[in-house]
Parts: structure tokens; C-alpha cells; sequence
């Protein structure tokens, strides 16, 4: 072999060679490295794009036991949309046996368009040292651009022998030497070579013989020592290039005479097939430096053809048939008198490839906490799943599995699974091994490792004791054993006079000593174990009276300003007394306590008093410089109004109200004809004008004030009218509710249709598109609706929607939707999840055993119930605890009303807790139908379900059927309440089906006005107006009803300020504080008013009027048209 075939067979052999020519792709580049770590760097960042999107993770581990050591961090920087993804990797890691110690740095970047390719950089830097392997530290560069590859590597060994290897090799198509800028010649070098300074000079290397630069010059023109074939692409050396500082050059070598085996290629491709691309390979045998004739051919094994006879040819066709195996070596030989030359070449076949096959655990190796004896291991995350894949395609779900575990080591999962999942460990380490296997490919296995980190025993506590004593001379030490507990620092048992503290007195203090040391908390000392006692101190003379102390204090003044301009300081002297903390004297509006008035911005001023008498005076300089404290924030947006319910002492029949009269004083009379946003249409508060402005006969006297009127109250929802379903001509109702003066309905096809009055309905588009909508709640200003797929939107309006994240990622429908304490909760299948704000949501872990149906809230909990008779409660929507419900049939409703819980479902069950965290009553059925529906309102309970059948009651226990909706092909599926009236829904056949409550069941009255007269009213009019009159159920004139109220206000006249309120106050006569109940009525239909009492006296009220507008929820800002308020 010449100088130039070992040394490329030294480049070829050497480890930084066989490294570097590895692709990126090459997933056995780091099988040198820890098995956590190689399993990371093979996970392909870009993949890792793919699945996360724009984020950054970082990971810690550290692994430490008696014969392994680990750690290593990771940072991963992600991105992508589309086909384009991209990602950065930083991983540090050092590990350690006893035998092999290993640490790197390994920097991987990857840009990838799915349609086009990807470019990948990756940068290690490995140290080993090993004590079969010796010592090694490698650094490498790779790129991979599409099939462009480049690289550099830097390397150097010693083995236990001692031989040391260093290389440097570059991997690129071209490679240069050129420097950043001209130099001169005589100024810094440009190279230096063992024992010469090169230098370049106008394109040519000049040099001295020495490194010091001495020696005479000598020209030198530079010869690229090899290049490329630019019609092949082969690399060539150049002849000029010498072997050895003294060898001849590779052109002088071959012109001393020679042979070379060409060929027209060196390898037989054959295709996926298994048939060859190209079938014969030509050989040709070239003689050069004199040589002539013919050479004598020969082959290894593997080759079953015929070559040339001896010294008949140069030149031999190989067939591919001819190769019996995968590869052969030809020679040639030709002797010249004594010289024989030979040259040889490798013929192969080369097969194309396939996908590698690679697996992992998801977990290789867990330690679990245990007691110091092993016992009771904490087995939680003791598991770990199996990937293989093929390629980069994860092909798990192909590949068959089997499991075994060494001794000590119990699993609960299926070894017929890719999951391990480890039960029971009695020894201190043991492994699974997971063996996957496929037709046509080998069986991979991967061993997951399980072991103990026992926990130490207990240490030694330790502490120097001390115990004192007064005496006048030396004192006994104790003559008992005494106990010294170490966690609180205590001693007891002591006697001879002797405590754990300083005692009083005026004798010297005496101090002994003892060690306590334990394992325990405690320690016994023995009488033995105290040191003779010493003195500790002693009383000295008494000294001379010292100065007095120095008293000091931080002064606090504040005030109260309409504008941010800071407040002039105290201009006067202030005095500040020590013992009452009390600061007199000071002036310019600032005062010791925050008022509560003077405006929004709230100042304060400090000063340091410092005296050695009882008090100091502040001058007006020492005073820091106003600073706000705080500030009144603008008013918040006005919530959403809630559902119409009963005004303090008051009940509401026919949509009108009658109060009852105060005790003592007098009060006026008006008929408050009340419409259905409950406005008062009184006209007047002239005592004298009231009964002319509102139609009625004058009345000469005020009412005296212990008169009553008694009201019958009746609850609404017992007559049902059938609506028009607009939306759903063709598709069932499954969910209602209400807010913001607006029904919600909604169904399947993901059909949704709103109403103002729950009897005309407007089609609506909820972006569900044809999937079905299950559930919806209003709650907090928004409309929450949840179907089929985990599909989810919300509302502000119940118009517009906005679709946000899917139920359990879209694998389970919501068939529940409830909100309560700022909580909403949607249930689904098994599943659970919670958002503060509607729009946000978590998972949240359940014990749900079988299918949630429905969910409610009330009276701070939420109750979930479903298959099975089961009911589940809950405080936050998150921790859920199973109740005792006594039934087995499916419910599928629940309500809260009336401080109890309403659950209904199938074979008519209904069932009654007021204490749903207790076992639940047995339920009562109403029937052989089945409920799907349950709501509350107006004092009421509403139920509906199959065949119509639709049902109320005022507690829950006592039920009415209603009719209405009844036939044999109608169900009810969901209901809602208004605050006037009720709606329903569901499907008739194959059509949707809608309905409504009619207005209220009148009541009649003893004494009504006709419209032209009192009919038997009760009264008489003889200087007092007496009401001995009641209300009652029946038939009559209900436009007006007499009530008595001790105050009036009306204007046309009024505006609101840019924060949209204004303050209201005005006489009353004959109440005292606070005030009972009142009535407002504005004229803006399309507004909300909200009335809030401030304060009130016997003769006055004061009220702030807030209006938003209903569908912004923004302030209103402008005029009142009419404003009534009425108060009683």
C-alpha cells in the first residue's frame, strides 16, 4: 500500500470520519450518548413545531442514585403555520457511572416547507472519558440542506495504551483557505507550517525557512492540493502534491511505472424491485511509465463469472448476474522482471433503502420515594407508553406487544399494550422490557427502569442546655433526671430551685450546662451530666440617672380635593403629643382621618416628630410633599339585569302592584297602574290633584295610615299557547334561556332563534352550522350555549356569536351548561370544565361514572345529574362529590328555586332535597313519561317532556298539569323564564315545536274602579278614605288598583351626568330609616334603569338613578323624558 492509500484509509477508518459522514437523518449518530438524552435529540424539533406552534419550554432533570449519576436541561424554541415550521434546541448534559464519565453540548436548528424541503444545523460537542475506551473529545458542525451536505470536525483521542490521534476534516464540495485582508509582506503571517512562516504577496506565498521569520525569502507559487471533476463531480488529487517533507510528488510517483484497475462504475443499483439499473460493469486495465502487455485477472469470492485468461486482455465485462453475493473484489497483476504491480477494486450492490425503524419509552426510568426499609413505594408516575415508528410516521398502532418485568416488579397494565404501568416493586431496582413486533420487520425492545430512593434514617438532634438560678453562693446542681425537648426548646423536670430562664431577684445569676443528644424529639439529662455551676452576672453598683430617651413618631395628615392639583401644605406650627398620638394645630383643609367627602383624590403629608420630651412641633417645612393615596375609579359597567322578581313588601298580581300602608303617620293615595317594565303612572305628587290627574273621583281626605288591602298572589305559567318555531320548521329545540330582555333558543342543526316576548321568534346564525346545539345559560352580561363535537360560543346580545375553544378537544358533547359565584361549569359525557369569564376554559378531574345530563346552581353549589339516578355536587364546578339520590332511572333536568333543588328524568321521576350535600329523598313519578326539562321562575317550577306533558308547581312536591303542548308525538326539551312569562320547546314529529305561557291569571278585587265609578269598593269617603276591601281570584275591571305611598316624585326636566346618573332627592312624609320599597318608571323603553336608595329621613329620600342602554350595556348619557318614583 503506498504513503497515499494509508493515509486515506486512515482518514477513512478514523471515528471523526465515520461520524462526520453520517446525514442528520442517521438516527445511530448518538448511540454513544445517555439514552434519555439520545431519545430528546432524535425527536425531530421541527415535528415538535408542528404540535406546539409559537412556544418556548425549558427542562430540567436530574437523576442521582448509588451507581448512576444524570442531569441534563433543555431549551426549545418553536414556531409554525401551515406546511412551515421551525425550531431551535439547546441541550447540556453530564453523566456518570463508575466506569464511563460523559458531557456535552449539542445546538440543533431546523427550517422546514413541507412542499419544498428542509434545512438542518446541527453543532456537538462531546467529552468521554472511558476506562475500556480511553479518552476522547469530539467537535462536529453538519448541515444538511435538502441533499446538500457540508461539515467540519475536530478531533482528538488517547486509548489505555497510550496511542494518542488527533484529526481535522472538512466535508464540503469546495474548501479554501483565504484570508480577511492583504497583507504585507514582512507584517503578520498568513499560515504557519511546522518550522515556516508563510505570507501572501500578490496572490503568491512567500516564506522563511524559520517560524521566527529569519532566513532568506523564497518565491512560492501555491498549489491547490486537490480538486473537483466538474463533468462527475470526483475528487482528484493534485500531481504536484509531495509525500512527505522530502517524498516525491504524486507525479513523480507515477511516472516510475505503474498499473490502475478503472472502471465504469463501482456499484450495481437495483431498484425497490429488486431488478438492476445498470447490468454489466466495464474493468479496464491501464498501464503507464513504460509498462506494456497484458495483465492476468483474478476475484474474490462472490464473483461466478469468467474473466480474461492471463495475459490475453486489459479490459473485462462483469455482469450483474454474475455476483452471487453483495459484493466482490477484482484484481489485476502484471509482472515486469522483478516488479509486480497490482491494483484491486470493489464491485457492490447497491439496494435502495428503507425507512428506519426506531422506538422509545415515553419514560425510561423513574425513581419513586420509599421508607428507609423499601417498604410502601410511591408508585405514582411509575409508567411509560411505547412508541415505534417508521420513519417519522408514528406507526404504533401497527405493531403487536408483549411484556416481561424482572423479579420484584408487578404491573397492572396489559402486556398485550404498548402502556407499562408498574403496581407493585419489592426490590430496590427491576425493569420492564416492551419487545414490539411486526411482519416483515425485526422485533424491537426497550427496557424502562424502575427504582427506589429510600428515605434516610432519622439523624441526631443535638443541643447545648442552659438553666439558671439566683443565689448568693454556689448553688446545688439538680438532683433529677430532666427532659430536654428538642422542636420547642424546652426543658422540664428541673428542681433544686433551677428554670430554663433567667429568674428575678437581686442574688447572682448562676448558670449550668448539659449536652442533650437524640434521635427522638426528647432527651433525658441526668442529674450526672450538669456542669458545676458558674456565674452568669451579678448586680453592679447602681449608675447615675441617664438623659432622657428620644421619643418619635411618623405624623400622618390627609385631605380630600375635586381636582389632581396637589393641596397647599399646613401653613402653621403643629404640635404633636407622644402619648396620645395626636396632632393639633394644623390648617389648609388637612385633617388626622381620611374624610368621606371633599372629592375623589385622597392626599396625605408626612412628618417625623422626634422629642425627648412629651411632645413636638412640626414647622410648616417639615412636611413631605402631597402625594395621592388613592382615587375614586370611573363606575363599572351596569351588570345584566336579573329576572323581575317581588319589590320589598309588595305582591304582584295582573302585572300591577299594591303596597301595604306604613304603621303611624299619614300617607297619599294613587292608583299605580303598573305596565310590564313595572312603571308607576301616577302624574302628579299633589296630594289634591292625584285622583284628577289619574281619572279617578277626587278624594277630600288622605288615608288614614293602618288601613290594609290584602292581595291574593297567584303564580303565572297555567295557561300554554303554541308559537310559530321560526328557525326550526325542521329540527328539534333542545336548549332556552334568558337575559337581557331576550329568549334564546336553540336545537339541532345548530339552529338558533331569538325572541322579546317569547311568542315571535327571529332566526338566528350561531356559527354551530349544522351541529346540535344541547345546553345554554345566561349569566353576568353573557350567553353561553355548548352542543354536539364540544362545540362552544358565547353572546353578549344573543344575536352575534363568537365560537371559542372546544369540550374535551371535540370528543364529547355538552349537555350541560350552569353559572353561579362567578363560575361557569359545562358537563358533558364524563367530563367537566370550568371558566371564570364564559369565554376561557379548564378541565377539571370528575369521579362521573356515567353519563352528566344536566347541571344547575343555587344557593352556592352546583348539582350535576345523569345516567343511572346519579347526583354529583359541587362548591367551585372542579371537586365533585357523589350523592346518595335513591333512584335508578336517568335524570335528565335540574333546577334550583325556593331554596331546593328540582331534579326530573325518566319514568316521571322527580326528585326533592333542600339539603342536596345530604342523601336525597326517594323520588315520586308523576308518570310513565319522561322529563327532559326542569326550570324555575315566578315563585314556580316548570317541568316538560314526552308527549307534551308539561307540569308546574310552587314547591316542587305539589304538582298541575298543564295543557297545551299535549300529543302523542310532542316532546318538551327545554323551557326558560322571561320575568313575564314562560317559554318552551322541543319537537312535534319531525318539526320543531314552541310555546308560551299567556299573561298572568287575573285576580279581582272587592272594590274596583269601573272607569266610571267605584264598584262596590269598600271604602267611604267621609272625610278618611278606609280600604276594607281585599283582592282576590275572579273577574273584574283590573286597570287600577288602589295603594297608598308616602312619596312622590315626578319631573320631565332631568338629565344625566357623562357618567350617566343623577342624584335624586325629594319630601316624603311618615317614614323613618331605612326606607321599605319604591317604584320607578322612566319612558326609555329601550333603556334599563337602575335605582339605588342612598339615604332617607322621616321627611326626605335620596336616590341615585343610573340608565344603561340594554344592548351595549354602556351608560346612557342625556335627558329623562318622564321619570315616576314612588316610595311607600
Amino acid at each position: 500500500m503506498t504513503d497515499a492509500e494509508a493515509f486515506s484509509a486512515a482518514i477513512y477508518n478514523s471515528r471523526l470520519f465515520q461520524s462526520l459522514v453520517k446525514r442528520l437523518d442517521d438516527l445511530s449518530r448518538f448511540d454513544a450518548l445517555p439514552e434519555e438524552v439520545r431519545r430528546i435529540l432524535l425527536n425531530e424539533i421541527s415535528l415538535e413545531a408542528k404540535r406546539r406552534g409559537a412556544d418556548i419550554q425549558r427542562l430540567e432533570h436530574k437523576f442521582q442514585s448509588e451507581t448512576q449519576s444524570l442531569a441534563y436541561k433543555v431549551e426549545e424554541t418553536t414556531a409554525a403555520v401551515q406546511g412551515s415550521s421551525s425550531g431551535v434546541r439547546e441541550l447540556a448534559f453530564a453523566a456518570a457511572t463508575e466506569a464511563r464519565a460523559t458531557a456535552g453540548l449539542v445546538n440543533q436548528v431546523q427550517a422546514r416547507l413541507d412542499d419544498v424541503g428542509g434545512v438542518t444545523i446541527e453543532e456537538s460537542l462531546i467529552a468521554v472519558a472511558d476506562r475500556v475506551e480511553g479518552l476522547s473529545g469530539e467537535y462536529m458542525v453538519k448541515i444538511n440542506a435538502g441533499r446538500a451536505v457540508a461539515g467540519v470536525g475536530l478531533s482528538a483521542s488517547e486509548d489505555p495504551d497510550g496511542n494518542t490521534e488527533s484529526a481535522f476534516i472538512v466535508q464540503a464540495d469546495t474548501f479554501a483557505l483565504v484570508p480577511t485582508y492583504d497583507y504585507a509582506q514582512g507584517t503578520a503571517p498568513w499560515a504557519i507550517a511546522v518550522g515556516e512562516t508563510w505570507y501572501d504577496t500578490e496572490n503568491r506565498l512567500s516564506y522563511r525557512s524559520t517560524g521566527t521569520g529569519t532566513g532568506n525569502w523564497a518565491l512560492y507559487t501555491p498549489v491547490a492540493p486537490f480538486g473537483v471533476d466538474t463533468t462527475d463531480g470526483a475528487i482528484y488529487l493534485n500531481g504536484l502534491v509531495r509525500i512527505n517533507a522530502t517524498g516525491p510528488t504524486l507525479d513523480e510517483l507515477a511516472s516510475m511505472g505503474g498499473i490502475k484497475l478503472d472502471y465504469s462504475s463501482q456499484y450495481f443499483k437495483i431498484d425497490a424491485t429488486g431488478s438492476p439499473v445498470n447490468a454489466t460493469i466495464t474493468l479496464t486495465a491501464v498501464l503507464s511509465s513504460g509498462l506494456s502487455g497484458y495483465v492476468d485477472w483474478s476475484s474474490s469470492s462472490g464473483y461466478g463469472g469468467t474473466l480474461p485468461a492471463a495475459g490475453t486482455a486489459n479490459t473485462a465485462t462483469i455482469n450483474v448476474a454474475d455476483l452471487t453475493a453483495d459484493a466482490a473484489v477484482f484484481t489485476i497483476t502484471k509482472v515486469d522482471g522483478a516488479d509486480t504491480y497490482t491494483d484491486t477494486v470493489t464491485l457492490v450492490k447497491l439496494r435502495d433503502g428503507t425507512d428506519a425503524v426506531s422506538a422509545l419509552l415515553t419514560n425510561e426510568h423513574v425513581t419513586v420515594p420509599a421508607n428507609a426499609d423499601g417498604s410502601s413505594p410511591v408508585l405514582t408516575g411509575a409508567t411509560s407508553s411505547m412508541r415505534v415508528y417508521v420513519g417519522t410516521v408514528d406507526d404504533t398502532a401497527n405493531w403487536t406487544f408483549t411484556t416481561s418485568a424482572s423479579p420484584g416488579v408487578a404491573l397492572s397494565s396489559g402486556s398485550a399494550t404498548p402502556d407499562i404501568v408498574v403496581s407493585g416493586l419489592t426490590v430496590d431496582s427491576g425493569t420492564v422490557t416492551k419487545t414490539a413486533s411486526k411482519a416483515g420487520y425485526s422485533p424491537i425492545s426497550k427496557v424502562f427502569t424502575i427504582t427506589k430512593a429510600k428515605a434516610g434514617t432519622s439523624g441526631t438532634n443535638n443541643a447545648v442546655v442552659f438553666i439558671y438560678r439566683r443565689a448568693a453562693s454556689a448553688p446545688s446542681k439538680p438532683s433529677v433526671a430532666s427532659t430536654y425537648t428538642f422542636s420547642t426548646r424546652s426543658i422540664s423536670g428541673l428542681n433544686n430551685s433551677w428554670t430554663a430562664t433567667v429568674p428575678a431577684g437581686t442574688d447572682p445569676v448562676w448558670v449550668s450546662t448539659a449536652v442533650a443528644s437524640s434521635s427522638s424529639d426528647t432527651d433525658s439529662i441526668a442529674a450526672a451530666e450538669w456542669t458545676n455551676p458558674t456565674i452568669l452576672a451579678q448586680n453592679g453598683a447602681v449608675g447615675d440617672t441617664g438623659p432622657s430617651g428620644l421619643n418619635s413618631a411618623t405624623v400622618y395628615l390627609y385631605q380630600r380635593t375635586a381636582t389632581d392639583t396637589p393641596p397647599a401644605l399646613p401653613s402653621a406650627t403643629t404640635t404633636y403629643t407622644f402619648a396620645t398620638g395626636f396632632v393639633t394645630g394644623f390648617n389648609n383643609g388637612w385633617a388626622r382621618e381620611l374624610t368621606t367627602t371633599g372629592g375623589p383624590y385622597r392626599w396625605v403629608i408626612q412628618a417625623t416628630a422626634a422629642s425627648s420630651s412629651a411632645t413636638d412641633t412640626i414647622s410648616s417645612g417639615e412636611w413631605s410633599e402631597p402625594r395621592i393615596l388613592a382615587q375614586d375609579g370611573s363606575n363599572g359597567t351596569a351588570g345584566a339585569a336579573g329576572a323581575r322578581g317581588s319589590l320589598a313588601m309588595s305582591a304582584m298580581v295582573s302585572g300591577l302592584i299594591a303596597y301595604p300602608t306604613r304603621v303611624g303617620g299619614k300617607a297619599r293615595w294613587s292608583t299605580s297602574n303598573l305596565n310590564e317594565a313595572g312603571a308607576v303612572s301616577a302624574d302628579s305628587a299633589a296630594t289634591s290633584t292625584i285622583c284628577t290627574a289619574l281619572g279617578v273621583p277626587a278624594l277630600t281626605s288622605n288615608l288614614q295610615i293602618g288601613d290594609t288591602v290584602t292581595l291574593s298572589s297567584i303564580a303565572g305559567g297555567d295557561t300554554w299557547l303554541i308559537g310559530t318555531p321560526t328557525g326550526f320548521t325542521a329540527d328539534a329545540i333542545r336548549a332556552m334561556t334568558y337575559g337581557l330582555g331576550v329568549y334564546v333558543a336553540a336545537g339541532t342543526s345548530g339552529k338558533l332563534s331569538t325572541s322579546a316576548n317569547g311568542s315571535i321568534w327571529i332566526a338566528r346564525t350561531s356559527g354551530f352550522g349544522t351541529t346540535a346545539i344541547n345546553a345554554a345559560c345566561f349569566a353576568y352580561g353573557l350567553f353561553v350555549i355548548g352542543g354536539d363535537s364540544g362545540k362552544r360560543a358565547w353572546s353578549t346580545d344573543g344575536i352575534t356569536w363568537t365560537a371559542t375553544s372546544t369540550f374535551d378537544g371535540g370528543g364529547t358533547a355538552i349537555t350541560g351548561i350552569a353559572c353561579g359565584n362567578e363560575v361557569w361549569v359545562a358537563v358533558g359525557g364524563t367530563k367537566c370544565q370550568v371558566s371564570r369569564n364564559g369565554k376561557d376554559w379548564e378541565a377539571t378531574t370528575t369521579p362521573f361514572a356515567g353519563a352528566i345530563n344536566a347541571v344547575a346552581f343555587g344557593n352556592g353549589l352546583f348539582v350535576a345529574v345523569g345516567a343511572a339516578g346519579r347526583i354529583y355536587t359541587s362548591a367551585d364546578g372542579a371537586a365533585w362529590t357523589l350523592r346518595t339520590s335513591n333512584n335508578t332511572d336517568a335524570y335528565h333536568a335540574v333546577a334550583f328555586g325556593e331554596g331546593r333543588f328540582v331534579a326530573v328524568g325518566a319514568a316521571g321521576k322527580v326528585s326533592v332535597s333542600d339539603t342536596p350535600t345530604g342523601a336525597w329523598a326517594a323520588p315520586t313519578s308523576l308518570g310513565s313519561m319522561t322529563f327532559y326539562a326542569c326550570i324555575f321562575g315566578n315563585r314556580t317550577f316548570v317541568v316538560g317532556g314526552s308527549t307534551g306533558n308539561l307540569q308546574t308547581s310552587p314547591d316542587g312536591a305539589t304538582w298541575v298539569s298543564r295543557s297545551g303542548f299535549t300529543g302523542a308525538s310532542n316532546t318538551i326539551q327545554a323551557a326558560a323564564y322571561g320575568g313575564v312569562r314562560f317559554a318552551a320547546g322541543g319537537f312535534a314529529g319531525s318539526a320543531g315545536l314552541l310555546g308560551y305561557s299567556s299573561s298572568q291569571t287575573p285576580a279581582s278585587v272587592t272594590g274596583y274602579w269601573s272607569g266610571s265609578a267605584w264598584v262596590n269598593p269598600g271604602v267611604t269617603i267621609d272625610g278618611n278614605l278606609l280600604v276594607t276591601g281585599s283582592l282576590s281570584a275572579g273577574t273584574g275591571n283590573f286597570n287600577k288598583v288602589v295603594v297608598a305611598y308616602s312619596g312622590f316624585y315626578y319631573s320631565d326636566s332631568l338629565s344625566t351626568n357623562a357618567q350617566g346618573f343623577v342624584d335624586i332627592t325629594f319630601s316624603t312624609s311618615g317614614i323613618g330609616t331605612p326606607l321599605w320599597s319604591w317604584a320607578i318608571y322612566t319612558g326609555l323603553d329601550d333603556l334599563m334603569p337602575v335605582l339605588t336608595w342612598i339615604d332617607n329621613t322621616a321627611t326626605s329620600v335620596t336616590f341615585r338613578l343610573h340608565i344603561w342602554n340594554k344592548a351595549t350595556g354602556a351608560a346612557y348619557v342625556g335627558p329623562v323624558p318622564v321619570l315616576k318614583i314612588a316610595v311607600f
